[in-house]
């Protein structure tokens, strides 16, 4: 039966929205603090902009890339191996963007040691992070209360 409820409400779209939060809130998160351990151990200010303009370019870049590639944590048949294909090509697709905006932007300089390790932790991340919470969508779908909706 079809409900005139928005769409926005709907069990698929909130599970989209949840994760696309969590993973804007682990990105952010570990580039201000890979920033912050990186200029306590020497290196010099690497950023030319302002923080909250250099979060909002990197959101940007990370929201044009997850979707380009799309989300499966929602389908209800899905693998733990295709969740991680998926963060996999999110979060190489979110280097490469991220990268040639910020080096043909000069708005950072780019240094390998710093972008290299906030690609993996981020992968590292956002990977748990996407685990978890198929976890909690699997628990949440075996209570039976989203059987019309989700």
């Amino acid at each position: 039966m079809y409900t005139s409820a928005p769409s926005l409400f709907r069990g698929n779209n909130l599970i989209k929205m949840m994760t696309m939060a969590c993973d804007l809130f682990v990105c952010n998160v570990l580039f201000i603090f890979l920033r912050s351990l990186f200029e306590r151990f020497g290196y010099d200010s690497m950023i030319h902009l302002g923080q909250t303009k250099m979060m909002v370019i990197l959101s940007l870049c990370y929201l044009l890339s997850s979707m380009k590639v799309g989300m499966i944590l929602h389908k209800r048949k899905v693998m733990l191996y295709e969740v991680l294909v998926q963060v996999l090509k999110t979060v190489t697709l979110f280097g490469l963007v991220f990268g040639m905006v910020v080096a043909f932007g000069t708005i950072m300089k780019v240094r390998t040691w710093f972008f290299v390790s906030f690609l993996f932790f981020f992968l590292m991340a956002a990977s748990g992070m996407r685990i978890v919470l198929r976890l909690l969508v699997k628990r949440f779908r075996r209570m039976g209360r989203n059987l019309q909706h989700v």
